[in-house]
């Protein structure tokens, strides 16, 4: 995880004081560095029951021990089964999503570092 200051934010001592703006760029600052640490690479792709799909992403990652994160956009109406991803799948530069049912509807998906 990044190191993050919290100068002005721990300046902040009583209800109701007026906060510097200081402490608000303090926040977003902090904020950039943890979206920088999880992990930029998101995007969209589809299901693909059992077949599974493969997922491409431009920036690759240091290593392999992120955590894909995929979340369906639509609904499944109890067609997608369990998701998995199997531990050979998961490349630097990649990772494959399986599905036990036969939801092939779009999905969202985010490395999470």
């Amino acid at each position: 995880m990044p190191t993050m200051t919290w100068t002005y934010v721990d300046s902040i001592d009583a209800a109701g004081k007026p906060i510097d703006f200081e402490a608000f760029d303090e926040t977003q600052n902090n904020v950039n560095l943890i979206n920088e640490a999880i992990g930029p690479a998101m995007g969209e792709d589809t299901f693909n029951g059992t077949a599974g799909r493969t997922v491409v992403f431009g920036s690759a990652q240091a290593d392999s021990n992120y955590i894909p994160l995929v979340i369906p956009v639509a609904n499944p109406a109890g067609n997608l089964g369990e998701v998995y991803f199997p531990s050979t799948a998961i490349t630097t530069a990649s990772f494959t999503v399986m599905n036990t049912g036969n939801f092939v509807g779009a999905f969202r998906w985010k490395i999470l570092r």
